[in-house]
């Protein structure tokens, strides 16, 4: 928890950042566990709520997910681009190094897999099977998102 995937120029996927996570008071995790519930439940409303009284967008909870890993994994684009324009870290890693866009793609949400390129979503991350969203990715959508992701490297 608390790291986050980068790409070095060359391309090689390391893990930076590592530390170690400050406890949180007891009504922030209260918050936090609003604002992963209405994630849960596509609620808007609540999101907003939970932000604006103060839940940390990147917190995480004591399984390590982060809002934005669990709006990924639902598939709500809605919840996704509210939490990205709130600075949810795209980047964020569970403790096996996954990242909102391998949970997007393994369930074939394109169109949050897409949201989260837009972002800054990093592709090339591997979880700590050494697995990249690509190899990971539906086969459903997988030529999909190949595209996607070809025309998000060529247009950074």
């Amino acid at each position: 928890m608390g790291q986050i995937c980068t790409v070095t120029l060359g391309e090689k996927v390391q893990v930076v950042g590592s530390s170690a996570p400050e406890p949180m008071r007891p009504s922030v995790v209260l918050r936090l566990k609003r604002l992963h519930e209405a994630c849960h439940k596509n609620d808007l409303a609540g999101i907003q709520r939970s932000l604006e009284e103060g839940a940390p967008v990147n917190g995480w909870d004591e399984s390590g997910w982060t809002a934005l890993h669990y709006s990924a994994f639902a598939g709500s684009t809605e919840t996704t681009r509210m939490l990205l324009e709130n600075q949810g870290d795209c980047n964020s890693v569970l403790p096996d190094l996954s990242t909102p866009l391998m949970l997007a793609v393994d369930e074939a949400h394109l169109s949050v897999a897409k949201l989260l390129l837009q972002h800054g979503a990093l592709s090339k991350c591997k979880d700590e099977d050494g697995f990249t969203a690509l190899a990971r990715c539906d086969p459903s959508v997988k030529e999909e998102f190949r595209i996607l992701v070809s025309g998000a490297e060529l247009s950074r």
